[in-house]
């Protein structure tokens, strides 16, 4: 049975329909274990490994034993290079081929895209709208033509990566206007959403069955959710999830619970009727560590910055999460960057290649009651 197969039976998609599909809302809906794992391939050529049970082992193969069953795809407009289109599509097939579920994130972008910058490529940042909107069309058509022949499956997209203030050049600089709602709402998201409207048309063209993902950062923030999410679709937009980034060691939520999380959540569904899954998440095994990252060490009460803790927060967040019929997916962020200093500490490598207890977390999921969990601490 094809993979695309799999992923339908799990929404429940209309066939060609622009307007917002259902997905199965029932508490026993499958739900998607995944990973962000997409420096994987270039490591691999540099000569990294990973070594899960005392031996050198494929990644892909490790993960999937580890309980991942999904795997998310970042593809830039370019055709060469990390995570271009013929990497990124060699990159989803050799996860489809150890048998995890790959969705692409068409991230609009040449380069790297989110909340602090969502660049157009160069070749469409002096054009005008019309002409820009025509130019997506058709590079999301052919992005995803190329997929189908390369043998990848799958009829989940996510368009844009991290698009709170905007997507492809149409993008708020400043700060303060960043949160004038009516603002946003009229200049900003309005041409946004014709934006993720080109791509969406692009990808029905090949998968009428496709359904799509909108993905922002402020999971804490959930009346910014709901704003941003109700004008993409009174603007047309087809949003059949909306997807969050989670990262409580962070700043910009620090300390922040799976009950916060939760509350969030049940507002964004109450309000949008739209399930959620989450594009991104991770938590740090080192107390201190350095780069970009460096001032995201900060400890979720119930969960020390150690491998031990950091194995027992997945394990609690995922528990959390199967437990709550709104959340479809959560998607661990490159467990596999362990050489990059600034990511180390998230890996779920160490500095030799060999697996954290971390690893173990996606499989140590224990039953509760729906709803919030007690968080509890690790051993």
């Amino acid at each position: 049975m094809r993979t695309s197969l799999w992923i339908t039976a799990i929404f429940s998609l209309l066939a060609t329909s622009p307007v917002v599909a259902q997905p199965d809302s029932r508490p026993g809906s499958p739900f998607l274990n995944g990973v962000d794992a997409n420096f994987s391939l270039a490591l691999s050529k540099q000569g990294f490994r990973w070594k899960a049970d005392g031996r050198d082992h494929d990644l892909f193969q490790a993960l999937r034993e580890a309980g991942i069953d999904s795997f998310r795809v970042r593809v830039r407009t370019s055709d060469g290079g990390p995570s271009g289109r013929d990497y990124a599509a060699a990159i989803a097939k050799k996860a489809q081929d150890a048998g995890l579920h790959p969705y692409p994130v068409l991230f609009l972008s040449e380069n790297w895209a989110d909340y602090v910058k969502q660049p157009a490529p160069a070749t469409w940042q002096h054009i005008p709208l019309e002409q820009k909107l025509a130019a997506i069309t058709a590079y999301c058509e052919n992005t995803a033509r190329y997929f189908r022949r390369q043998g990848v499956q799958g009829d989940l997209w996510e368009i844009g990566n991290e698009i709170d203030f905007g997507i492809c050049g149409e993008f708020e600089d400043d700060w303060a206007k960043r949160f004038n709602i009516p603002y946003m709402k009229r200049d900003v998201w309005s041409r946004a959403a014709q934006v993720i409207r080109a791509a969406e048309n692009g990808v029905r063209r090949v998968d009428p069955h496709a359904a799509f993902i909108l993905h922002l950062t402020q999971w804490w923030n959930p009346d910014f959710c709901i704003q941003f999410l109700e004008t993409m679709l009174d603007d047309g937009a087809q949003v059949d999830y909306l997807g969050l980034s989670f990262y409580p060691s962070s700043g910009l939520s620090k300390g922040l619970s799976f009950a916060d999380l939760g509350d969030s959540v049940a507002k964004i569904v109450h309000e949008t009727g739209r399930p959620i899954i989450l594009c991104e998440y991770a938590y740090p095994s080192l107390p201190t560590f350095k780069g970009q990252f460096a001032t995201w060490n900060h400890e979720v009460p119930g969960y020390p910055l150690s491998e031990a803790g950091q194995k027992a927060w997945i394990a609690g967040l995922l528990t959390f999460c199967r437990h709550q019929p709104s959340i479809r997916g959560a998607f661990y962020w490159s467990p596999e960057w362990y050489p990059e200093e600034m990511w180390k500490a998230f890996a779920l490598f160490r500095d030799d290649g060999t697996a954290k207890a971390g690893l173990a977390g996606f499989r140590d999921v224990h039953g509760t009651t729906q709803g919030a969990i007690k968080e509890e601490s690790p051993e």
